[in-house]
C-alpha cells in the first residue's frame, strides 16, 4: 500500500497517532490564550522614569559556571527555566517597590556552552534601572540553581542511605542463614558468595555516601560573576525593529498558534512512528517474521476477553469464532515451512523458510509466542475447541508452568498436572486427563506454578508421543519462546508450530529473535497467528449468523 501510494506512508501514522496532533493543537491554543498581551499600564511616577525618550541604557551581567551540576549541564534548558516559573517570580519579588515588574520582559539571556558563560542583558530607560534589573535577574538565577544542585545531591544521599539500609538488612539475613547451614554445602557456598558480594557493595556505597556528604553538598555557588553590569547608552530606535512580530489580536494569535501547533504535532507523530517498532499490520508481521500470516483474530476489548474467553464455544456465530475455524483449516491444509540457516530471507529474518511436505494433517501442534501477553493461551484453547467441532478428539496440554491460564479458559478447576510426575518413563498421562467445558476437548494441567519438571527437557519427545496416543489432535500451550525453555524443547518433536503475535505489542526485534530461535531448532512452522489484526466492525456479513446463534442461546431452558 505504501509503495503504490507514498502519501499513505504519512497518512497511516497520522490516523494512528491523531490524539498527539489534537493534544498539541489544544495546548497551542491554550498557550495563545495565556500569552495574550495585557493593556498597557498607566504612566509611572517613580524614580526610574525615563528622562530622555530618545536614549536607553544597556547593561550586561556576565555569569560563569563555577560548580558543574546536572541542572546546569544543558544551557538551552537552563535559559528556558530562567524565563519562567520560580526564577521569574523571585526576580519580581526582589525588585524594589518603585520598579515596574514588566521591566524584566526586556531581559535577554545568551548562553555560551563552549565557555560556560551566561549573559544577562537588558535595555532600560535609565542606567540605574538597567544595572538593577540585570543584577537582580543574575542573582535569582544563581540562587535557584544553587538550591537545585543541593537538592539533587540530597536526593542522591537519601537514595544511597536507603540502599545501605536494604543491603545491611540483607547482610544480616544472610548471616543468620549461614549459621543455620552446614559449612561447605551447596546452600552454604551460595549464601556465602552472595554475602561476600553484598559486603563489598556495602563498602562501596558507604564510600560514595561519604564523598557526596563531604565534597558535593553545599560545595559552593553554581554560577560566579565574571563581569558586573556597566550600563551604556544607546539610541532607542537603533538597530530597527524585529523581522517578525507576533500579532496582538486574538484572532491572529489563535490562527498562528493553530498552524504552528499543527506542524509541531505532525512532526511529533512522524518521530514517534519512526521509533515505534511494534507490529501493527499483516504485512509488517510477515516482513518481521519472514513467515506467512495464516489467520487474523479480530481485535477484542479486555472486558470482552474476560467475559467470553472461548468465543468458539460461547459465540459460535461471531467473526472471532470464524477466525479460529479459518485457523483450523489453515493448520490442517496449508503448507508448512521448514526454517533453515543456510540462506537468509530477503526481509531480514534469520534463516530461510522453505515449504515442505508434511503429514496429511498435523496431529501435534505447538502454540507459542515471542513474549508474554500476546494471547497464545487464548489461541490454544479456541483452536482446540474449533478442532473438536469437526468431531475429532482433542487433547490440550498445558506446558506453561509459570503463568498457566489454559485451565481457566476451558473451565477446569484445580488438579494434578505434569509437575506432579517425577519420571515420565514409568508414568502414564491418563490419570492426568481432565474433562473440560468443551465437548471433545480434554486437558492435562501444568500443575502448581513453578519451573518445568526435571524430566521435561529430556522427555519432551516421549511426552509428545504419549499425548498423541490419547487423542486425534494434541495442542501444546507453552510459555513464551524467548523467556522459557519449554517451547524450544517441544519444537523438534511436534508436527507444526504456531507463532502468535499481537498487533500493537509484539515488536520487530522480538519477531526477529523468535524466528532466529526457531531457525536454530529447524522448526516446522505452520505460520503466524496475528491477534488484534482485524477490525470486527467491518465484518457485517456475519451479523445474521451471530443474531441467529444468540436467539438459539436465549431459547435454551
Amino acid at each position: 500500500m505504501t509503495e503504490s501510494n507514498p502519501l499513505a506512508r504519512y497518512l497511516i501514522p497520522l490516523r494512528r497517532w491523531w490524539p498527539i496532533v489534537a493534544a498539541t493543537v489544544a495546548l497551542g491554543l491554550v498557550g495563545a490564550w495565556i500569552t495574550l498581551p495585557e493593556p498597557p499600564p498607566p504612566p509611572s511616577d517613580d524614580a526610574f522614569v525615563q528622562a530622555d525618550p530618545d536614549v536607553a541604557y544597556r547593561a550586561t551581567h556576565l555569569l560563569i559556571r563555577d560548580r558543574p551540576s546536572a541542572a546546569t549541564a544543558n544551557f538551552q534548558l537552563l535559559v528556558l527555566l530562567a524565563k519562567q516559573g520560580e526564577i521569574l517570580a523571585d526576580v519580581i519579588e526582589q525588585l524594589p517597590d518603585g520598579v515596574d515588574p514588566t521591566s524584566i520582559e526586556a531581559v535577554e539571556l545568551v548562553p555560551d556552552e563552549n565557555l560556560g558563560t551566561l549573559s544577562v542583558t537588558t535595555i532600560q530607560p535609565t542606567a540605574e534601572l538597567a544595572a538593577l534589573v540585570a543584577t537582580t535577574y543574575a542573582e535569582a538565577i544563581s540562587r535557584h540553581f544553587d538550591a537545585r544542585a543541593d537538592e539533587a545531591v540530597q536526593e542522591q544521599i537519601d537514595r544511597l542511605t536507603e540502599r545501605l539500609g536494604a543491603v545491611d538488612g540483607r547482610i544480616r539475613q544472610l548471616q543468620e542463614l549461614l549459621a543455620d547451614y552446614e559449612e561447605e554445602t551447596l546452600e552454604w557456598r551460595l549464601t556465602d558468595s552472595e554475602l561476600t558480594v553484598l559486603v563489598d557493595q556495602y563498602g562501596q556505597l558507604q564510600t560514595e555516601l561519604r564523598n557526596l556528604s563531604t565534597n558535593e553538598l553545599g560545595a559552593g555557588s553554581t554560577f560566579a560573576t565574571l563581569q558586573e553590569p556597566v550600563p551604556t547608552s544607546t539610541a532607542a530606535d537603533e538597530g530597527g525593529g524585529p523581522a517578525f512580530e507576533v500579532p496582538d489580536s486574538k484572532r491572529g494569535r489563535f490562527a498562528l498558534a493553530s498552524v504552528l501547533a499543527l506542524l509541531l504535532g505532525i512532526g511529533l507523530v512522524l518521530v514517534v512512528d519512526r521509533f515505534d517498532t511494534r507490529i501493527r499490520t499483516r504485512q509488517e508481521a510477515e516482513d518481521a517474521f519472514g513467515l506467512p500470516v495464516i489467520a487474523e483474530v479480530p481485535r477484542r476489548s479486555r472486558k470482552a476477553r474476560v467475559a467470553v474467553p472461548l468465543p468458539v464455544r460461547a459465540e459460535p456465530g461471531s467473526i472471532t469464532a470464524e477466525a479460529f475455524r479459518a485457523l483450523r483449516l489453515s493448520v490442517q491444509l496449508a503448507t508448512r515451512w521448514q526454517l533453515q540457516r543456510e540462506a537468509p530471507t530477503n526481509d531480514g529474518a534469520v534463516g530461510s523458510a522453505a515449504p515442505v511436505e508434511g503429514p496429511a494433517a498435523a496431529r501435534a501442534l505447538l502454540v507459542t509466542s515471542p513474549v508474554t501477553g500476546e494471547g497464545k493461551s487464548s489461541v490454544s484453547a479456541n483452536l482446540a475447541a474449533s478442532i473438536a467441532e469437526s468431531g475429532q478428539r482433542v487433547l490440550l496440554v498445558d506446558c506453561d508452568f509459570r503463568r498457566s491460564t489454559a485451565p481457566e479458559l476451558v473451565g477446569v478447576g484445580p488438579g494434578r498436572g505434569l509437575r506432579d510426575l517425577s519420571d515420565l518413563s514409568s508414568a502414564s498421562l491418563e490419570p492426568l486427563l481432565q474433562p473440560t467445558s468443551v465437548p471433545g476437548v480434554a486437558l492435562i494441567r501444568a500443575g502448581e506454578p513453578g519451573s518445568s519438571p526435571g524430566w521435561f527437557l529430556a522427555g519432551a519427545k516421549q511426552l509428545v508421543e504419549m499425548a498423541k496416543g490419547l487423542a486425534d489432535v494434541v495442542v501444546f500451550d507453552t510459555g513464551p519462546l524467548l523467556a522459557t525453555n519449554e517451547a524450544s524443547a517441544l519444537t523438534p518433536h511436534v508436527d507444526a508450530v504456531l507463532f502468535v503475535a499481537r498487533c500493537g505489542r509484539t515488536s520487530r526485534e522480538h519477531a526477529r529473535r523468535g524466528t532466529e530461535q526457531l531457525t536454530r531448532l529447524h522448526a516446522m512452522v505452520a505460520g503466524i497467528v496475528l491477534v488484534g489484526g482485524g477490525a470486527s466492525r467491518t465484518y457485517t456479513y456475519y451479523e445474521p449468523l451471530r443474531r441467529a446463534a444468540a436467539a438459539r442461546e436465549a431459547m435454551k431452558p
